[in-house]
């Protein structure tokens, strides 16, 4: 679960598995979250119950832009396990 407190929390990384990561946004200000992923045209944003696909090998952020510091975000993160 990854939390994010209003008024810009932000966090960034890269996808450095094989397979793309999803994100669930579990709870949260509507609209309030954005998702950059380097290279893709615009941000997006997502609303509770919204899936978000980070291709493989790519570098995104997420920033909750909300101002209610009672409601962070709250993003479940499916990660892949490859087989073994």
């Amino acid at each position: 679960m990854i939390v994010l407190n209003g008024e810009g929390a932000e966090m960034s990384e890269t996808n450095n598995n094989a397979l793309d990561l999803m994100y669930i946004m579990a709870s949260g200000e509507d609209g309030q979250v954005e998702l950059e992923i380097r290279g893709d045209d615009a941000p997006r944003r997502l609303t509770r119950g919204d899936e978000a696909l980070i291709p493989a090998g790519r570098e995104y952020s997420l920033r909750n832009c909300g101002r209610d510091e009672d409601n962070p975000a709250r993003l479940i993160a499916v990660v892949p396990r490859g087989s073994t």
